[in-house]
């Protein structure tokens, strides 16, 4: 949808990603890439995160560099420890660069541009563990985020901030006004769960995640939102 009007788009993200790895791979990436524009997805679930599950993932599949052992201090974490010691042993013993993904799952496949494409038809909700509207915002996650704010600012890049659809029984865990209040200082921010087309459960594959069908109405209302098609093209 984004390259019929004329854009490049990439998908920096990764599962479970917290602003502590957005800001390694910005710290990796920005300049490389040098955007126009970057659409931040924020929620208070990502500012509550330990960012353990995406920590493990980056230092085993990413590059081995100062960013990879400055996070692991950071969250001197034991199974973030045992990654990055494992990818070390990978690297001196078996010269490996990557340790490759399982993408190749049943109903899964890789697109091109950072996309993981989902072919699940029906609504399958995902067990919740523990309450998330009980914990505080992580103030890791907190600094690391306002870097990003910097990193961008400095560069004079423009950074719109937005919290993507869930389904309403999920979105209603948390205390989004005052997230809302929250995030909206660092800049320009909108809440697609606001838009009650994309609330309903037909547009999920489970509480936290759009599939196929979902995802095209949300391009449409991100399209629309930052104004990135002329209005008589019809989306």
């Amino acid at each position: 949808m984004y390259e019929e009007l004329g854009y490049k788009v990439f998908n920096l993200g990764s599962s479970g990603q917290s602003p502590i790895q957005t800001e390694v791979l910005l710290n990796r990436y920005l300049d490389k890439l040098n955007p126009k524009l970057i659409i931040y997805e924020v929620s208070p679930k990502v500012f509550a995160s330990d960012g353990i599950e995406s920590a493990t993932d980056i230092i085993a599949n990413g590059e081995l560099d100062y960013y990879s052992f400055d996070m692991a201090i950071n969250l001197m974490h034991l199974k973030i420890l045992n990654t990055l010691i494992f990818r070390i042993y990978s690297e001196v013993f078996y010269k490996k660069t990557q340790i490759p993904l399982s993408i190749d799952e049943p109903k899964r496949t890789y697109i091109k541009g950072g996309f993981v494409q989902v072919d699940l038809k029906e609504y399958n909700p995902l067990k919740r563990i523990g309450n998330w509207r009980k914990k505080e915002m992580n103030k890791k996650q907190v600094e690391a985020f306002e870097n990003i704010v910097t990193m961008a600012k400095n560069r004079e890049i423009k950074l719109s901030l937005v919290q993507v659809p869930f389904t309403k029984e999920e979105y209603l865990q948390y205390d989004n006004q005052s997230f809302n209040e929250f995030i909206s200082k660092y800049g320009s921010y909108y809440d697609f769960n606001q838009i009650e087309l994309l609330t309903d459960k037909k547009y999920f594959r489970d509480n936290l995640h759009l599939n196929t069908e979902g995802v095209l109405v949300f391009n449409k209302q991100i399209i629309k939102q930052f104004k990135l098609a002329d209005e008589q093209i019809k989306y």
